[in-house]
């Protein structure tokens, strides 16, 4: 037990009241007693909220004790409430468990009992502030993950106990419409094997040490006005729509009971960023005379057109000065004009198009070519140039014969 206890004992008989106070305070030091000869002066000092537990005689004047355990219910109170009654019966002590008394006790000649109270006074206390506990550690949790931009849901038995706003986003629905829903029914079918088998594993407690990929199904279709008229009057819906996740899952503690919190991230924007790199990528791969990416002076990228056209592997040109797919041969204003937009301090001031005759360093004789030398607009990338060299298809050292 930890922090003191404070007991409201309620009888008609004040002698009674100050006997049990003097053992009850004498057999556990933490227990405070104050003490009321009726209900309804009881209810006043239940209203404070200084008490931690209910003691009370079963016949009193004006209400009897489950009377007042009903009105101490009634104002909302869930207080521990141990009925302490010299009127014993089976009957009376069925209609205390009917009405939700934490305990039933009859008063027994000698002292003994008032340590079997007061035994049953901390017990019910204790499971009180644990239950309190419990529930304001899941209001943290439920006011914390609501926040989050990040899908967070509760699963038990395969079946959602809570969904914050961000997971039920991704399926375009609310965290009510969810809840109670079976887990696996917005899983793609060909993915659902594999997830089931992943909540089986989180059920059985075991924490998965890797993300996994899947689809959900998103319920895209209700029937139309035109063709909920039809004849038919059958609904008609739209094939579901499907949305890329990653997931993993943690076991935890929830209600009070076993459970699995799984942390969503909707692929979809990922996945669509990576299909227009790759478009993008096939564009650049195909362009007939090449590009490069310089940042810093260095190149970052090169396609492998460009680095065949010069002789060399891509790899062997990424990291190195732009200077080096350039011949020496090259005019000094054309390299101090390049060397002036591709510096280290030219992501100091704002950048210009270069649009430059060169020669290109190969490992025959060098080739023409014109540099077009473009920055990117997007401002994460503003430090980068890009380029695309147009090759000319004659040698530079055939034209000057």
């Amino acid at each position: 037990m930890s922090g003191g206890i404070s007991v409201l004992h309620v009888d008609d008989d004040p002698a009674l009241l100050d006997l049990t106070a003097t053992f009850l305070e004498r057999e556990h030091e933490e227990i405070t007693v104050t003490t009321a000869t009726s209900a309804p002066d009881a209810m006043a000092r239940v209203t404070d909220g200084t008490v931690d537990c209910i003691v009370s005689d079963y016949e009193m004047p004006e209400l009897d004790g489950l009377e007042f355990l009903e009105t101490v219910r009634g104002e909302g109170h869930d207080l521990p409430f141990i009925l302490f009654t010299g009127k014993g019966s089976e009957e009376i002590a069925s209609e205390a468990i009917s009405a939700g008394v934490t305990d039933y006790l009859q008063k027994q000649p000698g002292t003994e009992q008032y340590t079997m109270l007061a035994n049953r006074i901390e017990n019910a206390v204790d499971r009180r502030r644990a239950r309190t506990a419990q529930t304001e550690s899941e209001q943290r949790y439920r006011r914390l993950v609501d926040r989050l931009p990040i899908g967070i849901a509760v699963h038990r038995e395969r079946r959602l106990r809570y969904v914050n706003d961000a997971a039920a986003a991704i399926v375009d629905a609310s965290p009510e419409d969810l809840e109670g829903r079976a887990i696996l029914s917005f899983v793609a079918p060909d993915d659902r094997d594999r997830i089931a088998d992943r909540l089986e594993r989180a059920e059985c407690g075991e924490t998965p040490q890797r993300w996994i990929e899947f689809d959900l199904e998103v319920e895209a279709g209700t029937e139309s006005e035109s063709e909920s008229e039809s004849e038919s009057n059958s609904p008609a819906t739209t094939p579901a729509d499907k949305r890329p996740v990653e997931a993993i899952g943690t076991p935890i503690r929830f209600d009070g009971e076993s459970a699995v919190q799984v942390i969503l991230r909707d692929l979809t924007d990922q996945r669509q960023a990576e299909r227009t790199r790759r478009r993008f990528e096939t564009i650049v791969e195909s362009l007939a005379d090449g590009a490069l990416v310089v940042d810093d002076g260095r190149i970052v990228d090169v396609t492998r057109g460009l680095a065949a056209t010069v002789g060399t592997d891509r790899s062997v040109l990424t990291g190195q000065p732009w200077t080096a797919i350039v011949d020496e041969s090259t005019d000094d204003d054309t390299l101090g004009a390049l060397e002036a937009a591709v510096s280290p301090t030219a992501s100091d001031t704002p950048r210009s198009s270069i649009d430059r005759t060169l020669r290109l360093r190969t490992s025959e004789s060098p080739l023409e070519a014109r540099l077009e030398l473009r920055p990117f607009e997007d401002t994460q990338l503003a430090s980068d140039a890009f380029g695309v060299v147009h090759v000319s298809d004659r040698r530079t050292d055939e034209r000057n014969q």
